[in-house]
């Protein structure tokens, strides 16, 4: 049931939701990372929760070090809620 709540979340993101979180969290998005991070949120969603830091990986090349970082950190901060939902 999580997994089903977490999907729909997802799903109804929009870019100012992402680009909120990601200065709430001291992180300053350029438009090409937001536009990344929305694309991949919106196709691949379940592939997100199932294997996070594949993802992260994959797009890596495409983000700042700050980005990539913050990614990690809230990785590491999230994981045993994501483990959940597997």
């Amino acid at each position: 049931m999580n997994r089903l709540i977490v999907l729909k979340y997802m799903d109804k993101l929009t870019k100012e939701d992402i680009n909120k979180y990601a200065l709430s969290q001291d992180v300053s998005l350029k438009s090409n990372e937001l536009d990344l991070l929305y694309a991949y949120i919106k196709k691949y969603s379940k592939r997100i929760l199932n294997e996070p830091l594949d993802v992260i990986d994959e797009i890596k090349d495409d983000l700042s070090d700050n980005v990539y970082n913050k990614l990690l950190e809230l990785y590491d901060k999230y994981k045993d809620f994501i483990d959940k939902l597997k």
